[in-house]
C-alpha cells in the first residue's frame, strides 16, 4: 500500500506561523449550573451569573449555585457560567 509523493523536490511551501490564528473560532465554553435552589425568575431559562453575590441575589442567600460559583471562580475567574433552579 503506497501513501505516495511526500514531498516534491523543487516545491516550495511556505507557512506563515503569525496567522495560524486568523479565522479560527474562539473556544467559549460556558458552564450551566442546575441545582435544587429556587429561581428569582421563573421563566425556565439559564440566569447568567457573574459572581457569589449575583448567584445569591438570583437564588436566594446561602444558595448551592452561590457556593459553587464561589468555587468556579477561584479556579478561574474568566469562567461563563449560567445557572438554573426550580
Amino acid at each position: 500500500m503506497s501513501i505516495g509523493k511526500v514531498r516534491t523536490p523543487g516545491t516550495y511551501t511556505e507557512i506563515n506561523t503569525n496567522t495560524q490564528r486568523t479565522g479560527l473560532a474562539g473556544q467559549n465554553h460556558k458552564i450551566v449550573i442546575v441545582t435544587d435552589d429556587v429561581q428569582s425568575v421563573e421563566n425556565g431559562l439559564p440566569t447568567a451569573i457573574y459572581d457569589k453575590t449575583t448567584a445569591d441575589s438570583k437564588f436566594g442567600v446561602g444558595s448551592v449555585a452561590g457556593r459553587m460559583m464561589d468555587a468556579m471562580v477561584q479556579i478561574s475567574q474568566g469562567v461563563n457560567v449560567e445557572g438554573l433552579g426550580k
